[in-house]
């Protein structure tokens, strides 16, 4: 068994019930699922594991049931959003072979699949659940291995591909029954040609490393298609800061165009390794009608155009004019408190330094407002420290344009829009 827990949310597990497959599945010498889910879902979920080796249904109802039972509604986490039950291996072990101990018949299997289905549903109405059939069993490895045995088992074969087949189609029909999604990894592996088959199984029954890869990507691929709430992605996000501030718009073209074609590349690996991608994000205020326009990006994601700032003003568009796609709407009103007109330079003083504008992205710029109108002035503010700026020629009242809105906004408590 196997716990997905969100850390974003409430806990969110994944449960997988397995018996044969819990503790291989762990490996990482040989990469094994559990393993891989747990990585691929390490940002959101928690991956817990529940299994004893060489456990059948029975001895899971009996044994591990009320446990996980009391796990579960007790809270040792929170509520799961995703059990999975994959059991029956040990099930479908021949009735006379070496293993004989462990057999449940094909009836009993079907009853104690439904008790537990039903028995997680109480314990965790809100959670989804998924059925996994046993996988293929190699046969061949399995005759070898009861020859090489030197007990009194010696020769006694303890399980064979056709028969999980009958507890594999048996897990189906209790998914179909219960309205429960499946997995049917028995179906899945038999659709090989058997030498690929067999080739992802190290002993006839586990997974090696090849055969662990192709579990995860069945396990991804089915949760990302029952369980869309659950897949650990939707898209990516390609944002390129600095260009947002290139001022040709020839060069810019070029940077965002590189930007196009690894976001291209990157969607369609993930795409073909059966990743969610519906969404690829990006551009921003200075580089959004590329972004746009590159039948790439499914969305664009401006935020400076709210309020504008003094260094986007700066930027040049197709026609070599200066970009004029917003007008300002943010301002830092600041007041002139001292003058020196007989200076070699007229200057003024003003009481909005570096804590009030920043010089990230160059000096701000002067808006000047005299009757309600603005007009055109070639005063410049240059930085004075923390409390005060220098306007260069004398005015008597300024309001400045934000250089960068960005380390403004969060900093102020009140900002004036137009």
């Amino acid at each position: 068994m196997a716990i997905f827990s969100s850390v974003i949310e409430s806990i969110a597990i994944f449960v997988a019930l397995t018996s044969a497959f819990a503790s291989s599945g762990t490996y990482p010498t040989s990469d094994g699922w559990v393993t891989l889910l747990q990585a691929r879902y390490t940002r959101s979920t928690d991956v817990i594991t529940r299994g004893l080796s060489g456990y059948n249904t029975k001895w899971f109802l009996k044994n591990v049931m009320p446990a996980l039972e009391q796990e579960i509604t007790r809270g040792a986490y929170s509520s799961p959003s995703l059990i999975t039950i994959w059991l029956g291996t040990n099930d479908a072990v021949l009735v006379n072979g070496s293993n004989a101990e462990r057999h449940v018949t094909v009836e009993s299997y079907k009853k104690n699949l439904n008790h537990i289905v039903l028995g997680f549903q109480k314990a965790a109405p809100k959670a989804h659940i998924l059925m996994i059939t046993p996988p293929h069993i190699d046969d061949n490895a399995r005759v070898k291995y009861a020859s090489q045995r030197t007990d009194s088992k010696r020769g006694m074969v303890d399980r064979s591909n056709a028969v999980t087949g009958t507890y594999a189609r048996a897990c189906v029909e209790v998914a179909n029954t219960l309205q429960v999604p499946v997995l049917d990894m028995y179906g899945h592996f038999n659709a090989m040609p058997s030498a690929t088959r067999n080739g992802m199984l190290g002993d006839g029954i586990h997974f090696n490393e090849a055969g662990n890869k192709m579990v995860d990507e069945q396990f991804r691929t089915k949760i990302s298609s029952e369980f869309p709430d659950l897949a650990e992605m939707v898209g990516i996000q390609a944002y390129h800061g600095a260009a947002q501030h290139i001022r040709s718009y020839d060069e810019k073209k070029k940077v965002i165009e590189k930007v196009v074609e690894k976001a291209k590349s990157v969607r369609d690996a993930l795409l073909k390794k059966h990743f969610r991608c519906d969404v690829v994000t990006g551009g921003g205020t200075g580089t959004y009608l590329l972004e746009a326009g590159s039948g790439v990006f499914t969305e664009v994601q401006p935020g400076s155009y709210l309020f504008n700032d003094a260094d986007y003003s700066r930027n040049f568009d197709e026609a070599g004019e200066l970009v004029k796609d917003w007008e300002q709407s943010l301002y830092v009103l600041t007041t002139v408190v001292s003058k020196n007109e007989k200076a070699a330079v007229p200057r003024a003083v003003v009481d909005a330094g570096t804590k009030a504008v920043s010089l990230d992205s160059g000096s701000p710029l002067v808006h000047t407002l005299i009757n309600g109108e603005k007009l055109p002035t070639p005063l410049e503010y240059h930085g004075g420290g923390d409390e005060h700026g220098i306007l260069k020629p004398l005015q008597v009242a300024h309001r400045v344009d934000l250089p960068h809105i960005g380390l403004n906004v969060k900093v102020k408590r009140f900002n004036q829009a137009r």
